[in-house]
């Protein structure tokens, strides 16, 4: 895209924002848990951009993780199951308890994410992204509604 092409004009209202999520599926939500968990967030201003409420379970996510691992330790609470035998095909069991499957219900990571964005107040803009302008010194969010 050609800035050039766009003028791209900033109103004096526009909230200027660190961080903005664009969607909360696992990508953004695990990013967003971390940030908490690391304080990154302290004293900047943050918001998501999401389409849907994220009210049902519509997926599954799964990971590979040692028990010790940081994913396993934070997201503890929320995983369904753990996996420590795999069989492929008609071989034998194999044991993968030194590197674990984990399994999580995509309503439990959602509703743990929003947790942690309701506990902070982070505003949810319920709405989808047309386009995004490069500024050159930052990037405006152009929405379906403005």
């Amino acid at each position: 895209m050609n800035r050039k092409n766009h003028i791209i004009d900033i109103k004096q209202t526009d909230i200027i924002y660190d961080f903005l999520f664009i969607g909360l599926g696992a990508s953004n939500s695990l990013a967003l848990i971390a940030l908490v968990k690391n304080s990154a967030f302290l004293g900047k201003k943050i918001a998501i951009i999401e389409q849907s409420e994220k009210n049902e379970n519509d997926k599954t996510y799964c990971f590979w993780a040692q028990a010790n691992d940081n994913i396993v330790l934070d997201l503890a609470t929320i995983i369904s199951h753990r996996y420590d035998f795999l069989r492929v095909n008609q071989s034998l069991l194999q044991n993968i308890e030194n590197q674990p499957y984990y399994y999580i219900k995509s309503i439990d990571l959602y509703n743990h994410t929003l947790e942690q964005v309701n506990r902070l107040a982070i505003p949810i803009f319920r709405d989808q992204v047309s386009n995004i302008f490069d500024t050159g010194s930052n990037y405006v969010i152009q929405t379906n509604k403005g």
